[in-house]
């Protein structure tokens, strides 16, 4: 089970806390409390909104950028230097 805290009037989320790590933590003003039967996603609360008694992606959320393959990169860049060096 996972306990979700969110705003009430944006439906935003403001924490989570996964079973085993659950214990007293008071509402802020404004602040809801529910239950929800799944694991934490990826992620923080706040990429996350409450839609229904389900989590969804917040549209505010930006997704990660993919890790560049930097020896490729340079590998790249090499022979193009290569090329305008030997012209």
């Amino acid at each position: 089970m996972l306990e979700v805290f969110y705003e009430k009037t944006t439906k935003i989320l403001t924490a989570w806390r996964s079973e085993g790590r659950q214990g007293s933590r008071l509402l802020l003003n404004g602040e809801a409390k529910v239950m929800i039967d799944m694991v934490a996603p990826a992620g923080t609360a706040r990429d996350y909104i409450l839609d229904d008694g389900k989590l969804k992606l917040s549209l505010s959320y930006v997704l990660p950028k993919t890790p560049r393959d930097l020896a490729t990169e340079i590998d790249e860049l090499k022979e193009r230097v290569e090329k305008m060096v030997n012209k």
